[in-house]
């Protein structure tokens, strides 16, 4: 039975736990293998925490549609007062 989407979600609580650091979604993943007593030899190859962390969720919110990420507002300055 595959139980990564299993894995991926309690990797996704683990990481919100610890406040969402980067780099450690391998840890993440292992813990929540363990956790859940699934092999994390079956753990996807990912390269950032948004693969396999769970956090697609907050990257797809900020994505357009094609998928790429969105450009960021353009600030807006105070009026000088005259």
């Amino acid at each position: 039975m595959d139980h990564t989407q299993d894995v991926r979600e309690r990797a996704y609580q683990i990481w919100i736990e610890e406040g969402r650091p980067e780099g450690r979604e391998h840890e993440h993943w292992e813990r929540a293998s363990k956790e859940l007593g699934v092999d994390s030899a079956s753990a996807p190859q990912a390269s950032t925490a948004t693969d396999i962390g769970g956090g697609e969720k907050a990257a797809t919110a900020s994505a357009g549609p094609d998928g790429a990420a969105a450009a960021k507002p353009a600030r807006r300055r105070a009026a000088r007062p005259s």
